[in-house]
């Protein structure tokens, strides 16, 4: 089996998809706050309970890296750091979440049938400021490398599935796939800046006013596929997007009702890939991008997810998942022969200010997610 990405450094790999990992120091004045430095595809995002931190290219601090390649059904992790309190945790892929310190090697099964394999790496590391006699104690820095690594997946076939497509079930004519964003809340505040760039008010959007339910028509976006396994396995879609509802904040977090204002975002964003279909066996994917066509379309950011699906008749399934943690977002199954929905995915908001830039891109506010079953 070829070998990709093989033994390559991280930077390398980020450059392979036109990133770029630059060298950063952090300034003396720097530590005396506790500080969390995110370093993610170029952009530095200051968290925790610091001020803005003074970063330099002048000195370098290259104190991790990391290889991988991939070879037959493993992912081989291998990487060394020049800082001893360093600790590495890596997830995506269906390969869970892995840990380990300053120095270590992982080698782990990949169940993914995706072409596309996708690692998120966070290392981090502690700075201790020497203690001067007599000074006030200064708590220690967190500092973090959190990057994105993709390599093609050698393994992307049926085998990896693990599906046999004459093994089907007579017994459903269709299969049905339902994915919902939504707003759990009645109403939410507008992000900073994002939704109020070009306007000072203060405002508040209406949510769904729910919980988690398949059978709901409240809902920001509705994304849902029927697979007919009587007509070989065609693919039909229905996609919906719900009706932004705007009022002015009355100061205490209420609607001025008489303020309501009303658009309804495009369905444009929200597109069906069709890759292979039979009266046995379907792959396609979901991708989904739906701005609120009430913010700025510059400082706003998405309600997004790709969802790469297989669905076998005979009742087999792997999908892989990788969404915006904004708003809630709920993923079900059911073949037309059940009464009922099967859950697959019920995923809890984050923050609202992931569909704000820069934090839409962080870390925490995007998360990737698999399924692999044999039967519904």
């Amino acid at each position: 089996m070829e070998t990709r990405c093989a033994r390559v450094s991280l930077r390398r790999c980020i450059s392979s998809k036109g990133g770029k990992l630059k060298k950063y120091i952090l300034s003396k004045k720097a530590l005396t706050f506790l500080a969390t430095v995110i370093l993610i595809n170029n952009s530095v995002v200051v968290g925790g309970n610091a001020k803005p931190l003074d970063l330099s290219d002048s000195e370098g601090n290259d104190w991790f890296n990391i290889e991988l390649s991939i070879q037959g059904g493993d992912a081989h992790f291998e990487w060394e750091s020049e800082d001893p309190s360093t600790t590495v945790e890596i997830f995506g892929d269906s390969v869970g979440n892995l840990t380990g310190d300053d120095e270590g090697a992982i080698e782990t099964p990949i169940h993914s049938s995706d072409s596309m394999l996708e690692f998120n790496v966070q290392a981090q590391k502690t700075i201790n400021e020497t203690q001067q006699p007599g000074a006030e104690p200064q708590a220690p820095m967190i500092v973090q490398y959190i990057t994105f690594l993709r390599v093609d997946n050698p393994n992307s076939n049926l085998v990896s599935f693990g599906v046999s497509p004459a093994s089907a079930s007579s017994s459903a004519a269709k299969t049905y796939l339902r994915y919902q964003t939504f707003i759990p809340r009645p109403y939410v505040e507008a992000p900073p800046l994002a939704c109020t760039l070009n306007d000072s008010k203060n405002y508040l959007f209406a949510g769904d006013n729910r919980g988690f339910d398949p059978a709901s028509n409240a809902f920001k976006t509705r994304f849902q596929v029927t697979v007919d396994w009587l007509n070989q396995g065609n693919l039909s879609v229905s996609r919906t997007v719900g009706t932004t509802r705007r009022y002015q904040n009355d100061g205490t977090d209420k609607p001025i009702l008489s303020t309501l204002e009303t658009k309804t975002a495009s369905a444009n964003g929200m597109v069906l890939t069709n890759f292979q279909n039979s009266s046995t066996l379907v792959h396609y994917k979901l991708d989904h991008s739906v701005t609120n066509p009430m913010c700025s379309a510059i400082a706003a950011d998405s309600i997004y997810y790709e969802t790469d699906v297989w669905i076998a008749r005979s009742g087999a399934y792997t999908i892989t998942n990788k969404f915006r943690l904004a708003p809630n977002h709920e993923l079900y199954i059911k073949d037309s022969d059940q009464p009922a929905w099967s859950i697959l995915m019920q995923e809890s908001t984050y923050s609202m200010n992931c569909l704000a830039t820069p934090f839409s891109h962080s870390f925490f506010c995007n998360k990737s997610v698999a399924f692999h079953e044999t039967s519904r």
